[in-house]
């Protein structure tokens, strides 16, 4: 059995004064946009994986989304919605796909 472990300094800063900060969206039903937009501007860097880049334009009014633009979309892709990637890649998101199947989208993020 292969363990992930996803450290995350946003929890504990003060373990790594140094430490960059990442958020990381997810293509879950527990998506929650208050704590998402909490967090979003004490973030370094924001990364949808693959759906929860939907889940990030949806809970969004046109305004605010302006305001959120994640720097990377990456997965297989096969949930991301065409209208939601061309909006974001217009703004400035890398999307990049990465078939493997070995992995599942938050270890592609």
């Amino acid at each position: 059995m292969v363990e992930k472990i996803h450290f995350n300094c946003f929890l504990c800063p003060s373990l790594h004064s140094e430490c960059s900060t990442h958020l990381v969206i997810l293509n879950s039903d527990s998506f929650n946009a208050k704590l998402t937009g909490s967090m979003w501007s004490k973030c370094n860097l924001k990364v949808c994986a693959d759906g929860g880049a939907n889940r990030l334009f949806d809970s969004l009014s046109p305004e605010a989304r302006a305001d959120c633009i994640p720097n990377y979309i990456v997965g297989d892709l096969d949930s991301l919605r065409p209208e939601v990637k061309e909006y974001y890649e217009n703004r400035g998101t890398l999307v990049k796909k990465m078939a493997s199947q070995d992995e599942n989208d938050l270890d592609k993020a």
